[in-house]
């Protein structure tokens, strides 16, 4: 696949600005499509669905069809209804009772299949469950049929909903003096050395047609410490991760802990850190972040899931409910990832993958929400944004990260979701050749995962433990397996509970606390009255001390917790023990040696060596914020197996130094320019990506 020549550019590049990005990019893996190859696509597209329709009628008593011909007529009838019917009757529905639509919009596909039998003679439908039955067994075949002939669902006919949806609502008129935008897919947690692994065994075929082209290159970046995605998003999109030491950690200013996954916390993180100049500030739209880089359109979206333009998220989640194609679509794909989940926890159990870690209870409902609903409706979000013609867009994608937790991140089922991923990238593009302007396709991550048996399964006990043990204090532990991906639950109920009145608002509000409640989401109020407070951010831990009401130097706390620091740093899960000495400024202290930060001078074996060139500057650099921890601590990284030991309960794990976690990329087109020097640090990708995106 050939890439795009220079010359099919729409305009040149403004002076200090990079080349601006070819109409027809080879990101999307076509050019806009001719007239001849859409009809054969609407062909294909409609002997699949014609397909779909005669198994209903073989499986299904209350359907018949006496012919082909009349199964053709149908589907034409239903694609009909559907593009002209449905978006009228989905929209009063759904202003009425925003919640109940999920319901009554499968109702509604249901009724208008009833409708044919009156057009369409020979096509026979009997009662509103087999009208139903009908609509998912169309929408299986078709999922599955198109991408086995590797054919775009957009060009089916419920598809053809969306444009026009986005169309009646574009940003800015089509025209050749555009300033080319920019569409930034985050993929959270996928390592650099494990993406090159993915395009190498063949799980992203489009992203590798795109690099094999040459119109595409991969820029290496290395995450701050923590390696986390509060703390890089806040870098990516507001410029700045100053005072974020972990996902969750003990804020001395507002004297509470603070949690990543909390849409109030989210919104004290991006009130401190945006000057009003974030990376879709002009213009742009944040779709499932943590943040919103100061984007003016927001949806799924934490930091600002309670500021947000009522009218404006209520919008974006009606265009999704509302298109009649998505939601027995999401349906199918939610049922199938349970049981692809059960599938393969069961497959490790049966040949004892180890390390593995128990995925039962709410999970696989959650994985499903996770890998199926939520990248659905982004995706459909961002195909919009593109047809509107918005400059700039940023969209995250957890499905991947989610799943590395529990598998692991090299297991089948968190490669198989790249595939999953590929494609609907490959709709944002195909998507983008098709909008008002040109645009760049650029895929990113925030950081990526190392892999490893936890501390507690190779030590029988738990981080807090291990430091009551050696200090007999009343210890307080906070850690998590889930948070992330809680946070774009919370986003996806909180828009939902804002399209409508009281009840919808009181469904949405239960339906998070009863998750929250099940997977044990430490409380975010006042810490207690516990002596040392811990948190873990993956293979990271950070302790406060609560009865210093200064930050205490490791002098201070040898004198208060004799057996403390050094039965931390000689302990063999603890690659080093790291705080500020009185003597000599910031250290790092392991078994036979310590690391003198400012100074650089190493006494013994340099505890740092193992995490990477870069391990005394991020740390440093964390050590000096003041929400700094008093006793920061890193697992063990095992260099022969690529290994640490998380502190939370996870398999795949990130937020602190050792592997890959550290070593995120930018997939991105070769006009786009990227200085010479390496990306050390979220900051430096910002600069980058904000040369990138167009100014208002």
């Amino acid at each position: 696949m050939a890439g795009p020549p220079v010359a099919q550019m729409r305009r040149r590049a403004k002076p200090g600005r990079v080349a601006a990005v070819p109409r027809s990019s080879s990101i999307a893996t076509a050019a806009i499509i001719a007239p001849r190859h859409r009809l054969l696509r609407v062909v294909a597209v409609w002997i699949i669905e014609t397909l779909g329709l005669l198994l209903a009628s073989w499986l299904l008593a209350g359907v018949s069809i006496t012919g082909a011909a009349a199964a053709l007529a149908a589907v034409a009838a239903i694609g009909v209804l559907n593009g002209v019917l449905y978006p009228a009757i989905a929209s009063v529905l759904a202003s009425i009772a925003p919640l109940a639509f999920v319901a009554l919009a499968l109702v509604l596909n249901a009724v208008l299949v009833l409708l044919v039998p009156q057009v369409v003679d020979g096509f026979e439908v009997s009662g509103v469950f087999a009208a139903l039955a009908t609509v998912f067994i169309l929408t299986l075949v078709n999922t599955v049929l198109s991408g086995l002939l590797a054919l775009d669902d957009d060009h089916s006919f419920q598809r053809g909903v969306v444009r026009r949806q986005a169309r009646r609502r574009q940003v800015v008129a089509a025209g050749d003096d555009l300033e080319p935008g920019v569409v930034f897919l985050e993929i959270d947690g996928l390592a650099e050395q494990v993406l090159r692994r993915a395009l190498r065994d063949g799980y992203l075929p489009h992203m590798a047609a795109w690099i094999d082209s040459g119109a595409y290159v991969i820029t290496p970046w290395e995450c701050d410490l923590s390696s986390q995605t509060s703390a890089s998003q806040a870098g990516l999109l507001l410029a700045t991760n100053e005072n974020i030491p972990a996902f969750r950690w003990y804020d001395r200013e507002l004297g509470r802990p603070m949690v990543s996954s909390s849409a109030a916390d989210t919104a004290i993180i991006e009130a401190r850190a945006s000057d009003g100049d974030g990376l879709l500030a002009d213009g742009g739209a944040s779709r499932g972040n943590l943040l919103s880089g100061d984007a003016p359109r927001a949806s799924v979206t934490l930091s600002v899931m309670r500021t947000t333009d009522r009218a404006q998220r209520s919008d974006a989640v009606r265009s999704y409910l509302g298109n009649p194609y998505n939601l027995p679509r999401t349906i199918l794909v939610f049922a199938g990832d349970v049981i692809s989940e059960l599938w393969a926890a069961r497959r490790q159990r049966r040949r004892d993958v180890r390390p593995r870690i128990h995925r039962g209870g709410i999970y696989p409902l959650l994985r499903a929400g996770m890998t199926g609903f939520i990248p659905e409706m982004l995706i459909h979000m961002v195909v919009g944004d593109v047809l509107r013609g918005v400059p700039s867009v940023y969209a995250t994608f957890v499905s991947y990260d989610e799943i590395a937790h529990h598998s692991g991140v090299l297991e089948p089922d968190a490669l198989g979701i790249l595939r999953r991923l590929d494609s609907q990238f490959a709709r944002v593009a195909r998507a983008a050749a098709e909008g008002p302007r040109p645009y760049a396709i650029v895929v990113l991550s925030d950081h990526g995962q190392t892999n490893g048996a936890t501390f507690r399964q190779r030590y029988g006990e738990t981080l807090e433990a291990v430091i009551s043990g050696l200090t007999e204090a009343d210890v307080g532990g906070f850690a998590g397996t889930d948070q992330e991906s809680m946070s774009q639950l919370d986003g996806v109920l909180g828009d939902i509970a804002q399209e409508g009145g009281r009840s919808a608002e009181w469904v949405a509000a239960r339906a998070r606390r009863r998750m929250q409640q099940q997977l044990e989401e430490p409380a975010r109020g006042d810490a207690g009255d516990e002596e040392i407070l811990v948190f873990a951010s993956g293979n990271l831990g950070i302790a406060y001390f609560t009865d210093h009401a200064e930050r205490p130097t490791l002098e201070q706390i040898a004198q208060a917790h004799p057996r403390l620091v050094k039965g931390l740093a000689q302990h063999d899960g603890i690659g080093f023990v790291a705080g500020l000495s009185s003597e000599r400024g910031p250290i790092a202290a392991g078994a036979a040696g310590i690391h003198e930060l400012e100074s650089g001078r190493v006494v013994g074996e340099d505890p740092l060596a193992p995490y990477g060139p870069n391990a005394a500057r991020h740390l440093l650099r964390e050590l000096r914020f003041t929400n700094a921890p008093d006793l920061l601590m890193v697992s063990t990284y095992w260099d022969e197996t690529n290994e640490v030991a998380a502190f939370e309960e996870l398999v795949g794990s990130h937020g602190g130094l050792g592997g890959d976690q550290g070593h995120a990329f930018i997939l991105h087109p070769a006009t786009l320019a990227v200085p010479d020097e390496p990306l050390i640090g979220a900051r430096a990708v910002h600069d980058v990506l904000k040369s990138w995106v167009p100014r208002a």
